[in-house]
This record gives C-alpha cells, structure tokens and sequence, in this order.
C-alpha cells in the first residue's frame, strides 16, 4: 500500500500474525472506525496484490473473519478489520473505500505497528 511507503520505505501494511499480536493491535484502535490490514497467508480469498502486498486479513494463518466471510464476491477483494461491531472482526470490503490503515515498521527484525 503506497501510504504505507510513503511514511517510510520500511513501512508495508501490517499482517496479523498470532492471536497475541492481534489483541495487542486492537487496543489501540477505535471501536467506530474500520481498518485496512495486509495478508500475507493462503488462508484469505482475497486477490488484490498491491505493490507485494496482498490486501487482506490475517497471516501466519491466524484469522479472525466475521460470519460468513471472507467472501468469494468481487467487489470485496480487500479485509477490513471492523471495530464497529465491537469485536474487529475481519470483514471483506470495496478495495477503492478509503479507511484508515494498519502498517508496521521493520527495522532489521523487530515491527512495531503505525496506524495511518
């Protein structure tokens, strides 16, 4: 996602990995709003590669999908991570809706998260 590179050129769209990093992330987040995050796993039917980065939740092969996604419909290519509901559960969503988004940092082996 290029408004993650465009905070730093270390910077992507961050990829959940564990339940531990997941519940970490959340805390910081607010309950009205919605959030792009990236996926790195087979485990998502989304499609959109952006720049390397596959729009999507999850990774590792943790996922958290709300019921009945993710979705094989086309307009929902991308994963949000949906505070709405109170739980940020993942849900699939138009690619061009602009949300605020989810990108981490890798200096050498450690990341650290930057919500845009």
């Amino acid at each position: 996602m290029k408004a993650c590179s465009s905070l730093s050129p270390l910077s992507h769209l961050m990829t959940v990995k564990n339940r531990y990093e997941y519940q970490n992330i959340i805390r910081f987040l607010s309950a009205a709003a919605e959030y792009w995050i990236g996926d790195d796993s087979a485990s998502s039917s989304s499609s959109l590669n952006n720049g390397g980065t596959k729009l999507g939740g999850g990774g590792g092969g943790y996922t958290n999908w709300a019921v009945g996604y993710p979705s094989a419909r086309s307009l929902t290519d991308c994963v949000e991570l949906s505070g709405k509901s109170g739980a940020f559960l993942w849900k699939g969503a138009p690619c061009w809706e602009t949300r605020p988004f989810i990108c981490a940092l890798r200096p050498k082996d450690s990341m650290a998260p930057i919500v845009g």
